[in-house]
Order: structure tokens, then C-alpha cells, then sequence
């Protein structure tokens, strides 16, 4: 296998992963910021109190805030969404009670039609996502590079299959 070929495939599996973790990205940031605009236009205001904090023990965890929502129906433990306090200085992986701004009750808004969509009034007054036609279009230009890329790929897999099995790196 030469360079050129090594790097042809190194390019597309790069770009491929780029244009994944930019769509990924693209698509939560447009979940929060439906989620904000929702309940900062329908949500109904009420109150929580007894917030915990879990903060991430490893990569494929993020913080997590859960607390006790009055709710019409009765009070309900529920987790709040796009959250953004500190929980530095509590154990990772446990939940242990929230710092500011979750102590004691605070105002929280929540969905009507859909009461496990809430949010602490803080999160939605400071909240600034990121604008979303800059992250799909990003997202869409790694796209296309790697579909444009796929056919440099396709001819060294052609060049591979017409010298029989890749050799193994070479030295």
C-alpha cells in the first residue's frame, strides 16, 4: 500500500467521522434549542426543590439534575434538561444534593403536554446556544467532502482489488 493510498483512506475515514460528530452536535444543539423556545413560549412556570446533582463519572456521561417538580397532578421527581450549574466539587457518579442555582425551591417551567420536558428558570434565562444554521451548515459541508471524497477511495479499493489483498504496512 503506498502513502498516496494511505492517505486517501485516512482522509475519507476522518472527514467521515467529522461530518458524524458535526451532525451529532448539530442535531443536539437544535433539540435544546426547540426545547428552550418551547417553554419560554408554552411552558407554565411552578416550583422544585430537593434538586440533586450527578455529575459525570467518564466520556460517555454528562451532568445530570434531577428534583421534586410541582406538577398539577401532583409532585413528581423529574429530571431537569440542558442544564449548565458546576458540579465540580461533588463526587463523580453519585448524586449528592445540587449547589446554587438548584438549593432549596426554585422556579422551574415545564411542558403542559408533556410534563417530563422541564427546565429550571435559570437555565432559560442564560441560556446561548449556538446558531444551528452555522452547525448544519458546517455539518453539511463535511458532509459533502466526504462524499466527494468517496470516489479517490473507491479507486485505491479498485487498485487494491487488482493487485489481489493489501499488503500489509509497508516498511
Amino acid at each position: 500500500m503506498t502513502w498516496g493510498e494511505r492517505t486517501v483512506m485516512f482522509v475519507l475515514v476522518v472527514l467521515v467521522l467529522l461530518a458524524g460528530l458535526a451532525i451529532g452536535f448539530a442535531a443536539t444543539q437544535h433539540g435544546e434549542a426547540r426545547l428552550v423556545h418551547d417553554l419560554r413560549a408554552h411552558g407554565r412556570e411552578t416550583l422544585a426543590s430537593d434538586a440533586e446533582m450527578r455529575p459525570a463519572a467518564g466520556r460517555s456521561e454528562t451532568l445530570r439534575v434531577r428534583a421534586e417538580v410541582e406538577l398539577p397532578s401532583g409532585p413528581r421527581v423529574l429530571e431537569l434538561r440542558a442544564v449548565s450549574p458546576s458540579g465540580w466539587s461533588l463526587p463523580p457518579g453519585r448524586w449528592s444534593p445540587a449547589p446554587a442555582p438548584y438549593e432549596g425551591e426554585f422556579p422551574v417551567r415545564f411542558d403542559p403536554a408533556d410534563p417530563e420536558r422541564v427546565m429550571a428558570e435559570s437555565d432559560l434565562d442564560g441560556y446561548e446556544g449556538l446558531d444551528g444554521r452555522v452547525l448544519w451548515t458546517v455539518a453539511g459541508v463535511l458532509t459533502a467532502l466526504a462524499a466527494i471524497w468517496v470516489w479517490p477511495a473507491v479507486r485505491v479499493i479498485r487498485a487494491w482489488s487488482r493487485r489481489g489483498t493489501p499488503a500489509g504496512p509497508s516498511r
